[in-house]
């Protein structure tokens, strides 16, 4: 079939549709933080619970005050164009459905040099 960027992979994709599984055996000190696992409601962080939207930086877990993904604008993501060191990539989280995120908040963050990857969160 045709893959497009709203096209979901199923089992009947066949080799196309693979579950991708990670087992951490041992974490090595001061390798950061890592998401276990996150749901609607939050994340499992480093076995601490964070409840709605949040932006992980290491060494800090912070609550990011957006609602959804209309919430998210130039001045919501103020926050990650001021940081030391500069971040490289920002994955935002749109929750159950991949949506649009405002282009004038792309093009900013893009002048900023930071990627930026849109996903649902399902």
């Amino acid at each position: 079939p045709f893959l497009s960027r709203a096209h979901r992979l199923g089992p009947s994709d066949d080799e196309m549709y693979q579950r991708t599984t990670v087992s951490v055996m041992q974490k090595e000190p001061g390798s950061g933080i890592m998401i276990h696992t996150y749901s609607s409601q939050g994340f499992n962080i480093d076995g601490n619970k964070v409840f709605g939207p949040c932006a992980v930086l290491p060494p800090a877990i912070l609550q990011w005050n957006v609602g959804s993904y209309k919430d998210i604008t130039e001045e919501s993501v103020s926050l990650f164009h001021m940081l030391e060191p500069r971040i490289e990539i920002l994955v935002l989280g749109t929750g159950a459905r991949l949506e649009r995120i405002n282009p004038s908040v792309l093009a900013l963050l893009k002048s900023k040099g930071i990627a930026v990857e849109v996903q649902d969160t399902v």
